[in-house]
């Protein structure tokens, strides 16, 4: 989350879906001006329950997805805390509902709401990607033991905490390019990289059904080099040593 942008990428136990999106509250969805979404999904802005956005994907659907929700205001300035339900419809005419998910201010304040000088700005960034290194690497190791037995439920559950930290890391790379400006297109460019990854990951939901472990693997490898790449830009524009050629983003 950062301001007025509400982003997720999400799946739904490998199926395939077509509609899917947040359910906010009825004050809160008055706030929505805009949804977007990926695979060629078609905008919806009260299609959803209870008058929610929705991404709409014709034809037999998507089994992973992005969407990215867009408010008038900034989200904080109506309230602290709120409360928003993903769903999704795999058959157009009901829904079901995963886990409430709560933002609060405190939970997602970053430096987009001032302005940093050059050192603060490297230590901004140095916090936000401090967890990226350690999960990559170990969920890399996992990868590497993967073959045609692997199951997309296997690779899925071993994925999703290095999903969680990137999901959490992306809009912390942005919030800091609003905050210095300097390298505000280094980091912007970094943040895009991440939700490649980001989609990587949700493409596991077709693991050895579809997607196969070699070239999911290959891609993989190569989007996380891209990564190491995109840091080392955003380390020179910050004044910090660059990446050794293992490391996503730190050290």
């Amino acid at each position: 989350m950062n301001g007025k942008a509400i982003s997720g990428s999400y799946s739904y136990e490998g199926r395939f879906f077509v509609r899917g999106g947040y359910r906010f509250s009825p004050e809160l969805v008055k706030n929505v001006v805009d949804i977007s979404c990926s695979s060629d999904g078609v905008a919806d802005l009260t299609g959803g329950p209870d008058g929610s956005p929705e991404c709409v994907w014709p034809g037999a659907g998507v089994d992973s997805a992005t969407v990215t929700i867009s408010g008038r205001v900034r989200w904080f300035s109506l309230t602290k805390k709120f409360t928003l339900t993903p769903y999704w419809s795999l058959d157009n005419q009901t829904y079901v509902f995963g886990p409430d998910i709560t933002v609060s201010a405190r939970a997602a304040t970053s430096p987009s709401s001032t302005r940093l000088k050059k050192p603060e700005a490297a230590q901004s960034y140095v916090a936000a990607i401090a967890p990226v290194n350690p999960s990559v690497s170990a969920f890399s190791g996992q990868v590497e033991a993967w073959d045609s037995s692997t199951s997309k439920a296997q690779a899925l559950s071993e994925g999703q905490p290095t999903a969680a930290v990137l999901q959490e890391v992306g809009p912390k790379l942005a919030g800091i390019g609003h905050a210095y400006r300097p390298a505000a297109a280094a980091l912007k460019a970094q943040a895009k990289t991440v939700e490649v990854i980001v989609g990587d990951l949700a493409r596991l939901a077709r693991l050895n059904a579809g997607v196969d472990v070699s070239s999911w693997r290959h891609k993989f490898q190569a989007d996380i080099a891209k990564l190491v790449a995109a840091s080392t830009v955003v380390r020179s524009k910050l004044g910090l040593p660059a990446p050794s050629s293992s490391e996503p983003g730190q050290k």
